[in-house]
């Protein structure tokens, strides 16, 4: 019988693990591909809330902080989002040179 209660919980759960790993994931993405976009020029190396990249539910917030070394800017994103009504958060960082 605790097998079966034990059981029981974890499938009720399941669902919810599910979301959370596929809000993840696509809060990575969207990481990801505010980086490429920054890479390539497509968008400024600025400070700030991004628009266009993240999906239903992700915002997108960059830090841009100059360095000790003249064009190279420290890059830190961050995603937040919502799941199952918990905040949730993933950040990449990455060093980005800015020709002057």
């Amino acid at each position: 019988m605790l097998c079966l209660l034990g059981g029981l919980a974890v499938h009720l759960q399941q669902k919810r693990v599910l979301d959370r790993l596929a809000g993840q994931g696509a809060a990575l993405r969207a990481l990801e591909a505010t980086f490429e976009a920054l890479r390539a020029g497509a968008m400024p190396l600025a400070s700030g809330p991004v628009a266009g990249f993240g999906s239903a539910g992700i915002t997108i917030v960059l830090d841009v902080q100059p360095t000790d070394v003249p064009a190279l800017l420290s890059v830190r994103a961050e995603a937040r989002y919502t799941i199952a009504g918990e905040e949730h958060a993933q950040a990449l960082a990455s060093l980005f040179w800015s020709p002057p």
